[in-house]
């Protein structure tokens, strides 16, 4: 089905190569920046700790968007979002519907959600709990801070859709739950990055060059132009 791609001119071949080099470089200077805003946030201490009752709690977050909240679950309304491929699980999601510490029942709109790329158990859960709310327990969640209208919060209102409803203005935290040291801390893969793009960079300008070759030999063997 996809043959055609083998068959393209050279040219596409070296654009494609220069393009895997220019972002792997573009990729590896990025995540050496996030390793370096890592290894600062761990050199403080969090931000202060903000309820979730205040009218604007991402104002409290700190330069690497860290954000500490005191904020109450609804228990019932968590879903966790399966992703399968080749009936095969590749990864899920856990989402956490949150309430103001005084919200009196769960009927109220949400005004900020939970996130957890990674099956979380009920002993992760319970550690972040501090206390019990009017309908549900009182968590105090040290996470990132990230926009909720758009990507994993637009997300988040599709999956809680039939369990909660998360006002417009609904604030996103993406909790450390292995730990702050441990999800903070740097990744180090932009050299694994850089390297990965600079050997698809040179299959491609390799590929280029043998299509080259076929190209020229097609035009002196045949004398009547190009032949794909």
């Amino acid at each position: 089905m996809l043959g055609f791609l083998w068959r393209l001119p050279a040219i596409v071949y070296f654009i494609v190569s220069a393009a895997l080099v220019i972002g792997g470089i573009a990729m590896f200077f990025t995540s050496r920046s996030d390793d370096a805003a890592r290894s600062a946030a761990l050199k403080h201490k969090p931000p202060a700790e903000v309820l979730l009752d205040n009218h604007n709690p991402a104002t409290y977050k700190s330069d690497y968007d860290e954000i500490v909240l005191r904020a109450q679950a609804n228990p019932a309304a968590i879903m966790e979002e399966v992703r399968t491929k080749r009936s095969r699980e590749v990864g899920r999601t856990v989402y956490m519907p949150l309430y103001p510490v005084a919200a009196k029942s769960p009927d109220q709109p949400a005004t900020a959600v939970a996130i957890m790329d990674e099956a979380v158990s009920d002993e992760q859960l319970a550690a972040l709990v501090v206390g019990e709310g009017n309908f549900g327990p009182i968590m105090l969640i040290d996470g990132i801070h990230e926009n909720g209208t758009v990507g994993d919060g637009q997300k988040a209102r599709e999956v809680l859709a039939r369990a909660a409803t998360l006002s417009p203005n609904v604030t996103v935290v993406k909790p450390f739950i292995n730990g702050r040291k441990a999800d903070l801390a740097p990744k180090q893969n932009g050299i694994a990055i850089l390297i990965g793009a600079l050997v698809a960079a040179l299959l491609s300008a390799g590929y280029g060059f043998y299509r080259r070759q076929s190209e020229y030999k097609s035009y002196d063997e045949r004398g009547d132009g190009y032949q794909a």
